[in-house]
């Protein structure tokens, strides 16, 4: 199956694959237009060859990247389950350095670009943060200023974690025993959440007013300096940085309506259509199929068409089956 769809690919005789890493690997087409991530790479790296499919032949190509939280958790619970070693540290480093990218707001080449120590002016006119620079942007200077203090403060010889604890007054024992409890940005941060700092710091590290050391430690760089002098303002997109709240999920009331004792006719049917062309049941048709037959009880084709979930390709297969077991039903 694989090589005839590489084959039909290939040939322009499809357009749309949707495929895993090892498929896409292997693919070697010139006039890709479109690459689509359904969730987040392991790495920076990756991310890069991966899109690198697209535009081969020079012409425009675009790409993107749907993620989200439970992405980086789902990385991050493979890593954990690792011994530890370098490679496991930097493991960690790797997927916290595409996180910020794809939560980040500078021109996307011009990051990716630095990450492989490149320099490159922003694009001003090809990523989506540069074509919608600002926006919903709100100040956080201060914020900033407090962030990069607690850093200097703390000698730069700790991690993003351990200051952000200094900020919000953390009575954690590292904390005090080395009497951190006792400096000036000790507990000025109790306004923002961790997460809200994190977001701050990731911001920093994208303006490159921070590096990252040995032992993940953070110091300043001189645009650090710059921006705690209070040289330079700092803005952040108000979503990075705003907490919304959870909306509760509605109660889908779509299945506590429908008649069980036809469902389990049509479950038994289904079942012994499924038997006989040996495929799991849910490919002749899904519950929530069977429990709108249920309820409906269509008698022809028109009225059965729809139904969720029963097209022309359906029908043809299974449709006048159940059509017969309906009109039996109905009339018993």
């Amino acid at each position: 199956i694989k090589k005839r769809v590489y084959k039909n690919f290939v040939e322009d005789n499809i357009n749309i694959v949707v495929a895993t890493i090892a498929f896409g690997m292997g693919i070697d087409k010139s006039n890709i237009r479109f690459v689509v991530h359904m969730n987040m790479p392991k790495t920076l790296e990756n991310y890069y060859q991966e899109i690198g499919r697209a535009g081969r032949d020079g012409l425009d190509a675009k790409t993107l990247l749907l993620f989200s939280p439970q992405d980086i958790v789902q990385q991050k619970s493979f890593i954990d389950d690792l011994p530890n070693s370098p490679y496991k540290t930097n493991a960690y480093e790797k997927i916290n350095t595409i996180s910020r990218f794809a939560d980040s707001e500078s021109c996307r080449h011009q990051q990716i670009a630095t990450y492989f120590h490149d320099m490159i002016e922003p694009c001003k006119n090809r990523c989506d943060n540069c074509i919608n620079p600002n926006q919903n942007s709100i100040d956080i200077t201060q914020d900033a200023r407090k962030l990069l203090s607690a850093i200097y403060r703390t000698k730069q010889s700790f991690g993003i974690h351990y200051v952000v604890d200094v900020l919000r007054g953390s009575k954690e024992q590292r904390i005090l025993n080395n009497l951190h409890n006792e400096l000036s940005v000790y507990g000025i941060g109790e306004n923002y959440s961790k997460a809200q700092w994190l977001a701050i710091s990731d911001k920093l590290l994208e303006l490159g007013a921070v590096s990252i050391g040995d032992y993940k430690v953070y110091s300043l760089t001189n645009r650090g300096v710059s921006i705690l002098k209070g040289e330079e303002k700092v803005t952040i997109r108000e979503d990075r940085i705003i907490l919304k709240k959870v909306k509760e999920k509605k109660k889908v009331k779509y299945f506590d309506d429908y008649k069980v004792d036809i469902f389990d006719k049509l479950r038994e049917l289904r079942k012994e259509i499924a038997t006989i062309n040996r495929v799991p049941p849910y490919v002749v048709f899904s519950d929530k199929t069977l429990k709108e037959l249920s309820m409906t009880m269509p008698t022809n084709k028109i009225e059965m068409l729809t139904v969720h979930g029963i097209g022309e390709v359906k029908f043809q297969r299974y449709g006048k089956q159940f059509l017969e077991l309906i009109k039996w039903m109905k009339n018993n």
